[in-house]
């Protein structure tokens, strides 16, 4: 796969497990990757650990509720003039009772009546902006991209040029991503990376180190 982010394409290795989590190989890092839909975006877990959220691009006009929760009242009464981070509702959760702010200033409409339930993410109110110029608005991202432990590969060395590759083929790439588990490239052929490494045992002396970089190559991963 292939992803471009504004003037950088970046290239991946997927495999899919059967939980539905995905494993990730993009140059030297490999990474399980799970994601699950929610009201408010998408939330990523890596390697079980960090977790991202990417949230929903939201309408600035429109005020939602963050969590699930019953309306208890609004703070102002519909059409009137609200600041920006000012409280507009309240709603009740677990028997507390919350507050939701509005990122902008507007005039406010209201959408629900008192005692309304409500889930994540559903419209609360609509905002009538007094500036719609000041809104922060979303733009596309320009500019090269930079993986956060990307790096030189550490295995560049070995080259699959006289081994049956296309040329500029890196087999210490190809053959660790094999171990790991990835389909095998379709320029193998029959072979299959069993075949390549026999070739690469057996290369000729202008692939010199290709051995000993590939052991280290396999250590690294």
């Amino acid at each position: 796969f292939a992803l471009t982010i504004g003037q950088t394409t970046l290239e991946a290795r997927i495999r899919e497990q059967p939980d539905g989590s995905l494993y990730v190989k993009c140059g030297e890092s490999v990474a399980q990757v799970s994601g699950r839909e929610e009201p408010l975006g998408l939330r990523v877990r890596v390697d079980g650990q960090a977790t991202i959220t990417f949230p929903t691009i939201r309408d600035p006009s429109e005020l939602r509720s963050d969590f699930n929760g019953k309306l208890v009242r609004y703070l102002h009464p519909d059409g009137a003039d609200i600041a920006a981070g000012e409280a507009f509702v309240e709603l009740e959760a677990m028997k507390m009772i919350m507050s939701l702010r509005s990122a902008n200033a507007g005039k406010v409409r209201h959408t629900l009546g008192a005692g309304a339930i409500v889930a994540a993410g559903d419209l609360l109110a609509t905002l009538d902006l007094s500036d719609p110029s000041k809104v922060q608005m979303i733009k596309p991202f320009a500019g090269p991209y930079q993986l956060s432990r990307a790096g030189p590969p550490a295995h560049e060395a070995v080259n699959g040029h006289g081994l049956g590759l296309a040329p500029g083929s890196n087999v210490g790439d190809m053959i660790a991503a094999c171990l790991c588990g990835f389909r095998p490239s379709p320029s193998l052929g029959d072979s299959g990376v069993g075949g390549v490494v026999q070739r690469l045992f057996h290369a000729s002396p202008s692939v010199g180190g290709a051995v000993e970089d590939l052991a280290q190559s396999l250590q690294v991963t």
